[in-house]
């Protein structure tokens, strides 16, 4: 396969991909494929010739993780959390801590 055809290729599968990700949260078919085209031909005109690496994103599954279980910490439910993420209790009370801190931080920025 030539270096176009495996570029096209990589450009179909995001259309079909999108599109299936805006049909599965309940878009129309037509509309899907409609929006699925614009959002990969405009990622094409911003990036277009570009060569840079598409991170897998591990850092931002574990930033979403975390504030997942921060989103739903009750002050009382350290246990219930380490189980349903499969983290340690020490774990959650960290998430927490750092959580609380950044958002105090950003809320309560320093005076001087």
């Amino acid at each position: 396969m030539s270096s176009k055809e495996r570029s096209a290729a990589l450009l179909v599968e995001m259309i079909s991909n999108l599109e299936a990700l805006l049909i599965k949260e309940g878009l129309e078919q037509e509309d899907a494929t409609r929006v699925a085209q614009e959002t990969v031909d405009q990622v094409r005109k911003d990036f277009g010739g570009e060569q840079f690496y598409f991170p897998r994103g591990d850092s931002l599954d574990v930033s979403l993780s975390h504030h997942k279980i921060y989103a739903k910490f009750r002050g009382h439910n350290h246990v219930e959390l380490a189980k349903e993420f499969n983290v340690s209790v020490t774990h959650v009370y960290r998430i927490v801590k750092t959580i609380t801190d950044l958002e105090k931080a950003r809320r309560q920025p320093e005076l001087f």
